[in-house]
Protein backbone atom coordinates (compact mmCIF):
# COMPACT_ATOMS: atom_id res chain seq x y z
CA UNK A 1 0.00 0.00 0.00
CA UNK A 2 1.26 3.78 -0.61
CA UNK A 3 0.79 6.44 1.83
CA UNK A 4 0.27 9.86 0.34
CA UNK A 5 0.81 12.77 2.66
CA UNK A 6 -1.65 15.50 2.61
CA UNK A 7 -0.40 17.63 -0.09
CA UNK A 8 0.23 14.97 -2.53
CA UNK A 9 -3.68 14.22 -2.40
CA UNK A 10 -4.71 17.65 -2.92
CA UNK A 11 -2.52 17.98 -6.10
CA UNK A 12 -3.70 14.49 -7.60
CA UNK A 13 -7.42 15.31 -6.63
CA UNK A 14 -6.51 18.95 -8.05
CA UNK A 15 -5.32 17.62 -11.32
CA UNK A 16 -7.68 15.04 -11.98
CA UNK A 17 -10.55 17.25 -11.35
CA UNK A 18 -9.02 19.99 -14.10
CA UNK A 19 -8.65 17.13 -16.44
CA UNK A 20 -12.21 16.11 -15.76
CA UNK A 21 -13.50 19.85 -16.37
CA UNK A 22 -11.38 20.03 -19.39
CA UNK A 23 -12.57 17.13 -20.98
CA UNK A 24 -16.00 18.03 -20.39
CA UNK A 25 -15.91 21.39 -21.82
CA UNK A 26 -14.15 19.94 -25.09
CA UNK A 27 -16.99 18.09 -25.67
CA UNK A 28 -19.69 20.66 -24.68
CA UNK A 29 -17.59 22.75 -27.29
CA UNK A 30 -16.62 20.15 -30.25
CA UNK A 31 -20.70 18.71 -29.84
CA UNK A 32 -21.50 22.85 -30.17
CA UNK A 33 -18.99 22.87 -33.09
CA UNK A 34 -20.53 20.00 -34.89
CA UNK A 35 -24.30 21.47 -34.74
CA UNK A 36 -23.23 24.82 -36.01
CA UNK A 37 -21.57 23.40 -38.85
CA UNK A 38 -25.11 21.45 -39.45
CA UNK A 39 -26.58 24.85 -39.56
CA UNK A 40 -24.13 26.55 -41.38
CA UNK A 41 -24.46 23.98 -44.17
CA UNK A 42 -28.34 23.83 -44.55
CA UNK A 43 -28.26 28.18 -44.62
CA UNK A 44 -25.86 27.91 -47.37
CA UNK A 45 -27.78 25.57 -49.74
CA UNK A 46 -28.75 26.90 -53.31
CA UNK A 47 -31.77 29.08 -52.91
CA UNK A 48 -33.07 26.47 -56.14
CA UNK A 49 -33.52 23.68 -54.18
CA UNK A 50 -36.23 26.00 -51.20
CA UNK A 51 -37.92 27.50 -54.60
CA UNK A 52 -38.34 23.85 -56.11
CA UNK A 53 -39.60 22.32 -52.53
CA UNK A 54 -42.46 25.20 -53.04
CA UNK A 55 -43.12 24.59 -56.72
CA UNK A 56 -43.49 20.84 -54.95
CA UNK A 57 -45.81 21.75 -52.14
CA UNK A 58 -48.15 23.87 -54.55
CA UNK A 59 -48.27 21.06 -57.42
CA UNK A 60 -49.22 18.57 -54.40
CA UNK A 61 -52.06 20.80 -52.94
CA UNK A 62 -53.55 21.25 -56.71
CA UNK A 63 -53.43 17.71 -56.99
CA UNK A 64 -55.54 17.60 -53.72
CA UNK A 65 -57.71 19.68 -54.98
CA UNK A 66 -61.18 17.41 -54.01
CA UNK A 67 -60.68 18.41 -50.40
CA UNK A 68 -59.07 22.08 -50.62
CA UNK A 69 -60.38 23.37 -53.49
CA UNK A 70 -59.01 27.35 -53.95
CA UNK A 71 -62.37 29.80 -53.58
CA UNK A 72 -63.29 31.23 -56.55
CA UNK A 73 -61.91 34.40 -56.77
CA UNK A 74 -59.98 34.35 -53.17
CA UNK A 75 -56.61 35.64 -54.70
CA UNK A 76 -58.77 39.15 -56.05
CA UNK A 77 -59.80 39.27 -51.91
CA UNK A 78 -56.31 39.04 -50.93
CA UNK A 79 -55.49 41.50 -53.49
CA UNK A 80 -57.99 43.77 -52.87
CA UNK A 81 -57.11 43.75 -49.02
CA UNK A 82 -53.69 44.67 -49.65
CA UNK A 83 -54.97 47.88 -51.74
CA UNK A 84 -57.11 48.92 -48.97
CA UNK A 85 -54.20 48.84 -45.97
CA UNK A 86 -51.46 50.10 -48.29
CA UNK A 87 -50.11 53.35 -48.74
CA UNK A 88 -47.34 52.10 -51.23
CA UNK A 89 -47.83 53.12 -54.69
CA UNK A 90 -45.96 50.55 -56.01
CA UNK A 91 -48.06 47.92 -54.03
CA UNK A 92 -51.28 49.34 -54.81
CA UNK A 93 -50.25 49.92 -58.47
CA UNK A 94 -49.12 46.10 -58.45
CA UNK A 95 -52.12 45.24 -56.84
CA UNK A 96 -54.68 46.73 -59.01
CA UNK A 97 -53.26 44.99 -62.37
CA UNK A 98 -52.92 41.90 -60.67
CA UNK A 99 -57.08 42.44 -59.85
CA UNK A 100 -57.40 43.41 -63.22
CA UNK A 101 -55.87 40.61 -65.29
CA UNK A 102 -57.35 37.93 -62.33
CA UNK A 103 -60.70 39.51 -63.27
CA UNK A 104 -60.47 39.24 -66.69
CA UNK A 105 -59.47 35.81 -66.12
CA UNK A 106 -62.52 34.65 -64.58
CA UNK A 107 -64.59 36.79 -66.56
CA UNK A 108 -63.60 33.82 -69.57
CA UNK A 109 -64.77 31.67 -67.11
CA UNK A 110 -68.88 29.95 -67.75
CA UNK A 111 -69.93 31.22 -64.14
CA UNK A 112 -72.72 32.12 -62.76
CA UNK A 113 -74.75 35.51 -63.59
CA UNK A 114 -74.40 36.99 -60.23
CA UNK A 115 -70.86 36.38 -59.86
CA UNK A 116 -70.13 37.58 -63.16
CA UNK A 117 -71.90 40.77 -62.32
CA UNK A 118 -69.92 40.97 -58.96
CA UNK A 119 -66.53 40.52 -61.44
CA UNK A 120 -67.74 42.98 -63.70
CA UNK A 121 -68.07 45.32 -60.85
CA UNK A 122 -64.35 45.19 -59.51
CA UNK A 123 -62.94 45.06 -63.22
CA UNK A 124 -64.91 48.13 -63.69
CA UNK A 125 -63.53 49.84 -60.22
CA UNK A 126 -59.79 49.19 -60.93
CA UNK A 127 -60.47 50.72 -64.14
CA UNK A 128 -61.13 54.02 -62.61
CA UNK A 129 -59.52 53.35 -59.85
CA UNK A 130 -56.81 56.88 -58.91
CA UNK A 131 -54.16 55.58 -57.31
CA UNK A 132 -52.81 59.49 -56.74
CA UNK A 133 -56.43 59.98 -54.84
CA UNK A 134 -56.24 56.76 -52.42
CA UNK A 135 -52.86 57.87 -51.56
CA UNK A 136 -53.06 61.23 -50.51
CA UNK A 137 -56.01 60.10 -48.54
CA UNK A 138 -54.40 57.17 -46.87
CA UNK A 139 -51.60 59.62 -46.10
CA UNK A 140 -54.29 62.28 -44.76
CA UNK A 141 -56.94 60.00 -43.27
CA UNK A 142 -55.54 56.68 -42.96
CA UNK A 143 -58.72 55.08 -44.90
CA UNK A 144 -59.76 55.92 -48.77
CA UNK A 145 -62.90 56.35 -49.72
CA UNK A 146 -62.11 54.43 -53.23
CA UNK A 147 -61.97 51.10 -51.21
CA UNK A 148 -63.02 50.35 -47.74
CA UNK A 149 -62.77 46.85 -46.18
CA UNK A 150 -64.76 45.45 -43.15
CA UNK A 151 -62.96 43.08 -41.12
CA UNK A 152 -66.02 42.08 -38.88
CA UNK A 153 -68.44 41.94 -41.84
CA UNK A 154 -65.64 40.48 -44.54
CA UNK A 155 -67.33 43.07 -46.64
CA UNK A 156 -65.49 45.84 -49.20
CA UNK A 157 -67.08 49.68 -50.23
CA UNK A 158 -66.29 50.26 -53.21
CA UNK A 159 -66.68 53.89 -54.91
CA UNK A 160 -66.82 54.16 -58.59
CA UNK A 161 -66.63 57.46 -59.62
CA UNK A 162 -69.55 58.73 -62.78
CA UNK A 163 -67.70 59.96 -66.16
Amino acid sequence: MIFLSLPEKFLIYLFSSIFAVLALASGILIFFFIKRKDIVEVAHKPAISRNIKRKIQKTQTKEISNKYKEKLGEKVVQYMIEVANSSDEKLVRDRIERIKKECERLNSLNLPAETKEIISTVLLWTKKFNVHRHLREMKLLKKSTQIRYDHNKKDFKLLIPGE
